[in-house]
């Protein structure tokens, strides 16, 4: 029985052995699980700030295009409104200038028919060239009436 006491003895500590053996590769293998785990959170976070930080960088990216854009835009604008400010002045001094020259012209053909003693009309309506045309020759004629008044 002493024989059958120390099997079991030997038997006993074998299985106490193969028990540690398989409880520290049971820890081994949680401790690597963990391991592998916490790994995985921190590949994880780095790949999620990653990706915040390309969103963040694109949108920074296209607030300063739509900034810049934007400025050219009403540059242009601004730009845009000036000409026509000035165009307008432009075109109101146009018209201004053919008032005066109707105005002229109407006066210079009073002075013309008065001058003769017969009132005359203009029977042709004159663009700009004929205007100042007409003006330079009905000056002329009402210098040459003069002159020959003055005689």
């Amino acid at each position: 029985m002493q024989i059958f006491e120390e099997k079991m003895d030997a038997r006993e500590k074998l299985n106490t052995a193969k028990l540690d053996e398989i409880n520290n590769i049971k820890k081994q293998t949680e401790t690597f699980v963990q391991s592998v785990k916490d790994s995985q959170i921190q590949d994880q976070t780095r790949f999620n700030k990653s990706y915040q930080e390309v969103v963040e960088y694109f949108k920074i990216k296209a607030t300063n295009e739509t900034d810049i854009y934007g400025d050219q835009i009403n540059t242009l604008l601004e730009s845009f409104s000036s000409k026509i400010e000035v165009f307008t002045e432009a075109e109101k001094k146009r018209e201004s200038v053919i008032e005066l020259m109707q105005l002229h012209l109407d006066r210079e053909q009073k002075r013309f028919n008065f001058s003769s003693g017969q009132k005359q009309t203009c029977p042709q309506v004159w663009s700009g060239a004929d205007l100042s045309t007409g003006l330079v020759k009905s000056r002329l004629v009402h210098r040459s009436g003069l002159e020959q008044t003055r005689r």
